[in-house]
């Protein structure tokens, strides 16, 4: 039995999970422009780029 690609994505889907703390913390712009003394945007990261919603 192989699954559709839609029955993947609802699964995709629901199987997600929230990061929370310290994810979302440190995601916020206040914070992570004390962390990085406002470079974050400067620092070429490929791993970031997968968690951007």
């Amino acid at each position: 039995m192989e699954l559709s690609a839609q029955q993947i994505q609802q699964l995709e889907k629901v199987s997600q999970i929230e990061l929370g703390f310290p994810h979302d913390f440190f995601n916020a712009d206040l914070p992570r422009n004390f962390v990085y003394n406002g470079t974050f945007d400067k620092i070429d990261n490929h791993r970031y780029s997968q968690l951007i919603d």
